[in-house]
């Protein structure tokens, strides 16, 4: 196994902090926020090497221009709402007919996804 350790200064530290919180990741998870990190950064380069635009940039610099600015809020339920959605989460979840030949489909071995379209 490999380990991995940089060196960061107290504004990159405060980032990931921010990043590790609003992905729900605990104090010990800095590995998977690291791991999503370079997943994230990894698609981003193949879609540019790909020839695909990348529209982020405009968000990129509106958060480097106000980084307190926020892309997700976390969601905050109260004891009635958890109640209700246990509740409904406890009921489980049946799958038309259809829907199950479609997931069956994505299993079996011959299936081929179709070409994505680019716009």
């Amino acid at each position: 196994m490999s380990h991995f350790m940089a060196q960061t200064d107290s504004g990159l530290d405060r980032a990931l902090d921010e990043l590790r919180q609003r992905l729900g990741l605990g104090e010990d998870q800095e590995t998977d926020l690291l791991h999503r990190l370079a997943a994230l950064a990894s698609w981003v380069i193949r879609q540019a090497e790909a020839g695909r635009p990348i529209e982020a940039q405009e968000v990129l610099d509106q958060l480097e221009a106000d980084p307190n600015q926020q892309l997700m809020t976390r969601l905050q339920l109260d004891d009635e709402q958890v109640r209700r959605l246990a509740e409904v989460l406890d009921r489980g979840y049946s799958p038309t007919p259809a829907l199950r030949r479609l997931l069956a489909s994505l299993v079996d071995p011959e299936h081929r996804p179709p070409d994505p379209k680019w716009s």
